[in-house]
């Protein structure tokens, strides 16, 4: 929940990223987040973006 309210993201996109922190990933792929974010150490990458 506090990743939640700290980064402003829904609750079920926290629990993703909290899952990846666990696991010791250190990318996820998603379009619902910002690309290039770094969350606990966990970079979001949109598989979408062209940039």
């Amino acid at each position: 929940i506090d990743i939640s309210i700290i980064n402003m993201i829904s609750f079920w996109d926290a629990l993703i990223v909290a899952s990846a922190e666990h696991a010791k990933c250190s990318v996820i792929l998603t379009e619902d987040l910002n690309h290039g974010q770094i969350i606990r150490g966990v970079k979001i990458n949109n598989p979408f973006n062209l940039h």
